[in-house]
């Protein structure tokens, strides 16, 4: 930098509004921490709250109350409460009264309810005093025979009435008779039959027929209540019809002599039956007696008595309340993801080019999540700086030879938060943004000059192995461009999609390279970090061996290499590898990789087995004396066909030797003849 400095600080007077990179905006918030009961007066609580900014006020309802803050914890100390009893065990059921009735008796005494002296009620029936009236009844018969006294008996009431007065004939007259005549005619018709007698010669009267009209002998009478049987009385005949004699008759042959017509009155003496109808009354007092059909029962309230079977014992609780501020985080706000900076050796560099080198519309924007507010450089290439001094915060530019420099106070950072931090120049102001607020301008124009000319180094300063960061860094970014308010706004809440001319995501598993994500591929190398997995090996033999890995959660694949060659690409955490040589040293090398990234490489060395000279194989179906391999015996026939085969894994080999003692052979099918103490291998 040079010599000639420009120091422009601008006070941030808002801060509660600033960006909402992964936490929104400061608020103010209550919290109530119920503390358990204990028997100890004294108690300790931990609680974490995501994005604490500090604590406001605490009070406790009872008692004292202190708190620690360590970064998002707040350990609660509360003590010298008031004591309260609290039930241990048991139980307490209130007494209790329910209203019964219908009871038999006026003692109760069920399930645990009891009760004396119940009210007497009536439970059914009613009573009915006794009732007296004057009663009139009359009887009425066809004779005056009534008898002295009768019985009164309805609705209840009965007693015996007398009789009052004469009895008085109230319908009908006495009976009488009387002889009636010419009450109806009557008429009967006649033929008198004569039968000849061939003796004498003469028509005698044989008998006579009656005719139409046909006489009824009796009538009954029924007028004026009279009634009785009428008899019927000749009165006159009708002129007589005569017929001729046949002639020339004979003995026993009848004729119709002649014929008339008979008259008839009825008459006769007829009575009418006595048909009074006599009446009596009757009088009396009769009696309606008492009636009781009334059931008792008895009624009232029953009480179960209470039971207490609790048991207690003295504790103590709490309940605290303070105030707070945090972040609160917006739904919309990017998650981010980091790589932490031990403010010891750690940093990473990315090369210089002439891409970056720009004069004027150029921003850097890094995201922080600092441990502490000690002197330490974020980024810098020499010539654009953003760092921490003297408890402010500096974004540095050389514009047209002279150093300005752009500031606010450190403690305005958010300690183990995510912040944002943008320094820009479009050739007439140079900016610098904290989170989404401008905190500091300086109209100045001219061009901006890169007079160190050295790498981009993230994490310490370019130039010397000094001002190391402590903290988290989530994403470096450089743009062509001098961001407006509003993109800085986008860019906070990570909605911003131009990724300039060079943008590293950070990450765990990052920590040996950070991919540029811009089209420039010129990526960010990490130093001095540790390997982030573990390599082993298994399954050792003297041809090969397999290969384990342990796995990073932010890795998708993973790079293993025999010295400098690739033997295998894919997120599988085992490799076979095999054939090798026996009783041989072998480095292999495993690299975790990301889409952001590459972690630091694990590398081990692992020997393969010693190696050994076998036979393993020899037909069957003959028949050999045993067989020796360099002079040591080995085996005899196994499987028809096989045929002879030997390993031989040895590191240094010298050579070796198979004999074998036949004589002429034949097979034991005839088939094969094999010439006298020879074999072909």
């Amino acid at each position: 930098m040079k010599k000639g400095v420009s120091i422009f600080l601008l006070c941030i007077l808002f801060f509660g509004s600033t960006g909402n990179i992964g936490y929104g905006k400061e608020l103010v918030k209550t919290k109530n921490v119920i503390f358990p009961e204990s028997t100890l007066a004294n108690q300790t609580q931990t609680i974490n709250i995501p994005n604490l900014l500090g604590i406001e006020s605490i009070s406790v309802d009872n008692g004292e109350v202190d708190y620690s803050v360590n970064g998002d914890s707040v350990e609660i100390t509360v003590s010298n409460g008031t004591p309260i009893k609290v039930q241990t065990g048991g139980e307490y059921i209130p007494s209790d009264t329910k209203y019964i009735e219908g009871h038999t008796s006026p003692s109760y005494n069920q399930d645990g309810y009891v009760a004396n002296n119940l009210e007497k009620y009536v439970y059914s029936g009613s009573y009915t005093t006794e009732q007296r009236k004057t009663q009139t009844e009359s009887r009425t018969s066809s004779t005056n025979s009534f008898p002295n006294s009768i019985t009164f008996n309805s609705g209840g009431f009965t007693g015996p009435l007398n009789k009052s007065g004469s009895s008085t004939v109230i319908s009908g007259s006495p009976a009488a008779s009387k002889f009636v005549s010419g009450i109806g005619n009557t008429s009967q018709g006649k033929q008198e039959i004569y039968k000849y007698n061939s003796s004498t010669k003469k028509w005698t009267y044989s008998h006579s027929v009656t005719i139409a009209p046909w006489i009824t002998q009796t009538y009954n009478y029924n007028l004026d209540e009279f009634t009785g049987p009428l008899d019927a009385v000749y009165t006159s005949r009708s002129a007589i019809t005569e017929f001729p004699v046949p002639a020339n008759p004979v003995n026993g042959q009848t004729h119709i002599y002649k014929q008339y017509i008979n008259y008839y009155k009825y008459e006769g003496n007829v009575s009418k039956p006595d048909t009074r109808v006599w009446k009596q009354i009757y009088s009396g007092t009769v009696v309606k007696p008492a009636v009781d059909t009334r059931v008792y029962r008895y009624r009232g309230n029953a009480t179960k008595p209470a039971i207490d079977t609790r048991t207690y014992q003295t504790v103590y609780s709490y309940q605290v309340t303070f105030e707070y501020k945090d972040w609160s985080v917006d739904p919309n706000s990017i998650v981010l993801e980091g790589i932490p900076l031990d403010g010891v050796t750690q940093y990473f560099q990315i090369p210089n080019s002439a891409l970056y080198q720009k004069d004027k519309n150029v921003t850097w924007g890094i995201w922080i999540k600092p441990k502490s507010l000690s002197d330490q450089t974020l980024v810098s290439n020499g010539d654009i700086e953003l760092k921490i001094g003297n408890q402010k915060v500096y974004g540095i530019l050389e514009i047209n030879g002279e150093e300005v420099n752009l500031g606010f106070e450190a403690s305005n950072l958010h300690l183990n938060k995510w912040n944002l931090l943008a320094l820009s120049y479009d050739g007439n102001n140079a900016k610098l943004f904290f989170n989404n607020q401008l905190v500091a301008v300086k109209s100045i124009t001219g061009s901006l000059q890169y007079d160190e000319n050295l790498d981009i180094v993230i994490g310490k300063s370019p130039s010397s192995n000094a001002s190391y960061f402590n903290g988290e860094i989530s994403q470096f970014s450089i743009w062509d461009k001098a961001l407006s308010n509003d993109e800085i706004a986008l860019v906070s809440s990570g909605n911003f999609q131009n990724s300039g001319i060079g943008t590293w995501k950070f990450t765990s598993v990052t920590n040996r390279l950070s991919y540029d994500q811009s089209v420039n591929k010129n990526h960010a190398e990490g130093f001095y970090f540790s390997p982030l997995i573990v390599l082993s090996s298994q399954e050792v033999s003297d041809i090969g061996l397999t290969l384990k890995w342990s796995k990073h959660s932010q890795a998708i694949s993973y790079e293993l290499k025999r010295g400098k060659n690739i033997l295998y690409e894919g997120n599988s955490d085992t490799y076979s590898d095999r054939p090798l040589v026996s009783d041989t040293d072998y480095r292999y090398t495993i690299t975790p990789l990301s889409e952001k990234g590459e972690g630091v490489a694990t590398s081990e060395t692992f020997k393969t087995a010693p190696g050994s000279l076998e036979l393993l194989q020899v037909p069957n179906n003959l028949t050999f004396a045993p067989m020796k391999l360099n002079g040591t015996t080995q085996k005899v026939s196994e499987s028809f066909l096989n045929k002879v085969i030997i390993k031989d894994t040895r590191k240094e080999r010298n050579g070796w030797k198979l004999q074998v003692i036949a004589s002429p052979l034949i097979s034991e099918d005839t088939f094969r003849l094999f010439p006298e103490n020879t074999i072909k291998l």
